[in-house]
């Protein structure tokens, strides 16, 4: 147990396998820090995935990420890999922006009821 601003109390549970998030950090260290290498398309989904929601800052120090911030974008454009890519990596996108607006879009029209 931990306590948070001195008041709540929250459970911590470890994690019981930490190989499955080493795996991920590792295929994006290697597709973010390789310069000019073709990323495979799971990996290109993943680096798009975790650029849009900004959680890229909380596994890799900041400057790093802004000396790599032009190999992140073309990643995220297709660049690096094919065009059936690029429309999945497009697609994954659309459905992280739509699961981010949909609650809101949600309470906006029932509120009006």
């Amino acid at each position: 147990e931990d306590k948070v601003l001195l008041i709540f109390t929250r459970k911590i549970y470890p994690e019981r396998d930490p190989r499955p998030e080493r795996e991920i950090v590792k295929r994006l260290r290697e597709a973010i820090y390789r310069e000019g290498s073709e990323v495979d398309p799971r990996t290109a989904i993943l680096v798009s995935i975790a650029n849009s929601s900004n959680v890229l800052k909380n596994v890799f120090p900041k400057d790093e990420l802004k000396s790599r911030k032009e190999n992140i974008e073309r990643i995220v454009r297709g660049e690096a890999t094919g065009a059936a890519t690029l429309q999945a990596v497009q697609a994954a996108q659309t459905a992280a922006a739509m699961a981010a607006i949909m609650p809101a879009l949600m309470v906006a029209t029932t509120a009006g009821r």
